[in-house]
């Protein structure tokens, strides 16, 4: 038997009680959010997580000069804009048009401006325009290996210590409840591209599961390259797709299956941790948390494997959310037509996406792309970053995004894991040790939080497995992040604490989780809407507290900013939204109330929304409710101002 399947039976433990909400779910809510941010701070130790429901996060001011901004595209900008022609917009600040995209309604674009223009004053002067709802430079997003931006070093091992230490291999060696993945679930891996040619993801022998995985199952799917051949990426195009890669009409590279489309290794190595096939006749490779799970390539970085741009990211989100491609418990791939209608160029929708990669800057235009996909359905996984400081990096502390910091083998922060409000759980990332670019039989070892991260979408993948493979119907990004949050191991680092800046809620447990996943259909979700319509401002972050039948509170949220439908800066007036999920059945008290502005929070109100003073809202004291939640049902109240 191959690597690490260790021969330990599934203990059934008792079911743990759920107590309402995950605290994780709480502040500046989407459907399917988890994180929070706690920007005043009660340290480094929180009893509830980090939650600070009139406090959140938003974008630096924009500095004086270009020398001051983070590193970025050079001479590019990117916009979304309404209302306006694109060509008038470019020629207002004599730039050219490096590419076109959406999400959802909402328009988007890349500028080039002249190399003699300074990004900052041309932002000042798009901004003047009431049509630019967003106007920010090309972010870089850095891959979250040790190789770049931050070095991190470590031994060499060669074997694989995370699937023991995360309790998987208790799961795989279930007997008849064990599980190592459905086919029919895919877990997008947005990095360097995939060596899918891999013995590590190919299937000789066949496996028995639930579901049998017939021999020759090869795991990695069809995808899609944004990095080559694509105007504009990482500063300039190329001319041609790597080997075996098909050049796309419109840009881009189509990736065929099972091919080799990483020139770097860092996503070989990322796509191994979350779903190498274990157990399949090769007897030097390794296992990935779901086994079973299909991986579909999504590349948004090149062959300098350094960096890549927000735009690209945000595109390959939104053809993600927007794919209506399946794949069968066989493995069998029914794809969307690239390129056609509003599927993009991604050939299936990932039910997870992995984001081995960030930044410190918070974007606009990116959690617009994290919010669609959210929206719809995905559950999003993010490296939580290696700056070794306690900081934020971006997409993992975006509200609804899964932030994994790493560990070393003695259950210890590994020393350059970002630290911060936004942590949600830690998980292996030190000597990690995987599938290579290199060559179909070949291996490699690396550190760092990138590999934290596809430990816990791997995990998500075989959660979803295990609902689907029970007749339940996918769990949202929320439920998810409720059943790893509630499910954790508290580490001896933790001092005590049910949450800390350092560790999140802890080390992820996917034994405990994947015992706890009947609790998506045992128990209801609450939706709260927010109709502020004596005002003609969208409505954002109203306070939402949810009590029990005491009087106690569980947990608090913010109404969530308007839908991409309907973008900020608009005076459109849009209703907000607040969820709760995983609540016990039962009867709760809503308490809702406007926003505390006035608490001098930077960049607050964000643009567009109601500034709590003007103009005046027939009332500004807060409304309870009563509300009954059922099983498997959300339960909708809605309060006007």
């Amino acid at each position: 038997m191959k690597k690490l399947f260790l021969g330990i039976g599934l203990f059934i433990l008792p079911m743990l009680a759920f107590y309402g909400c995950s605290p994780n779910n709480s502040g500046f809510n989407l459907p399917g959010g988890t994180n929070t941010f706690n920007l005043g701070g009660s340290g480094v130790n929180s009893s509830q997580g980090p939650i600070k429901s009139d406090q959140a996060l938003t974008p630096a001011q924009l500095p004086s000069s270009d020398s001051q901004l983070a590193p970025h595209a050079p001479d590019q900008i990117i916009i979304q804009y309404q209302n306006v022609n694109l060509n008038t917009i470019a020629a207002s600040v004599k730039a050219t048009v490096v590419r076109t995209f959406s999400i959802g309604m909402n328009q988007l674009a890349t500028l080039q401006i002249p190399s003699n223009a300074s990004i900052v004053q041309t932002i000042k002067q798009l901004k003047t325009n009431p049509d630019i709802v967003h106007a920010e430079p090309n972010w870089y997003r850095y891959l979250t290996s040790c190789s770049a931006p931050y070095p991190c070093g470590s031994g060499y091992t060669q074997y694989q210590w995370g699937p023991k230490a995360v309790q998987a291999t208790s799961v795989w060696s279930g007997g008849a409840a064990g599980d190592t993945g459905d086919p029919s679930v895919v877990i997008g891996i947005m990095d360097t591209g995939v060596n899918g040619a891999h013995q590590d993801f190919d299937n000789t022998i066949g496996v028995s599961t639930p579901i049998t995985i017939p021999a020759g199952f090869q795991n990695v799917l069809a995808g899609f390259d944004y990095a080559d051949n694509f105007t504009g990426s990482e500063g300039s195009g190329t001319t041609s797709c790597p080997s075996g890669l098909t050049a796309a009409k419109k840009g881009g590279c189509y990736i065929p299956a099972a091919v080799n489309s990483d020139q770097v290794g860092h996503g070989t190595l990322v796509a191994s941790t979350a779903a190498a096939q274990g157990d399949n006749g090769d007897p030097t490779g390794v296992a990935g948390i779901c086994w079973n799970c299909t991986i579909e390539p999504i590349k948004i970085f090149g062959s300098n494997g350094t960096f890549t741009t927000t735009d690209l990211e945000v595109q390959a989100l939104a053809d993600a959310a927007n794919s209506t491609g399946t794949v069968s418990a066989a493995g069998v791939g029914s794809p969307c037509t690239q390129g056609s209608g509003t599927c993009g160029y991604l050939p299936y929708k990932p039910d997870v996406i992995n984001m081995s990669f960030g930044g410190p800057v918070y974007s606009n235009i990116e959690v617009e792309g994290i919010d669609y996909a959210l929206q719809r359905g995905i559950t999003l996984v993010a490296a939580a970053g290696n700056s070794a400081n306690a900081d934020y990096s971006f997409p993992a502390a975006y509200p609804g995004v899964i932030a994994a910091g790493a560990i070393q083998p003695n259950d210890t922060i590994a020393p350059f894991s970002t630290q911060g409000p936004f942590v949600s759980l830690v998980a292996p990332g030190v000597q990690m040790y995987g599938a290579s670019n290199t060559g179909n039989s070949s291996y490699q070892e690396e550190d760092g939080t990138s590999f934290a991260s596809p430990t816990t979408s791997g995990t998500v993948g075989l959660l979803d497995s295990i609902i689907l493979e029970a007749g339940g119907t996918l769990p949202t990004s929320g439920q998810i992040a409720t059943i790893l949050d509630n499910n954790t191991t508290k580490l001896a680092g933790m001092g005590g604490s049910n949450w800390t800046q350092t560790y999140g809620y802890g080390l992820l447990n996917v034994l405990a989780a994947s015992q706890h996943t009947s609790a998506a259909s045992n128990m209801g979700t609450i939706e709260v809407t927010v109709d502020v319509s004596s005002s003609t401002y969208p409505v954002c972050d109203w306070d939402v507290l949810l009590e029990n039948s005491s009087g106690q509170a569980i947990t608090d949220t913010l109404t969530s900013e308007p839908s991409s439908s309907s973008p900020l800066g608009t005076t459109n007036f849009t209703p907000g939204t607040a969820y709760f999920f995983l609540v016990p059945a039962g009867t709760y008290t809503v308490v809702v109330q406007p926003p505390s502005y006035a608490s001098g929070i930077s960049g607050f109100p964000p643009s567009g929304c109601w500034n709590g003073s003007s103009p005046a809202l027939t009332t500004t004291s807060q409304q309870t409710a009563s509300v009954s939640v059922t099983a498997g049902a959300v339960s909708a109240k809605t309060f006007t101002f």
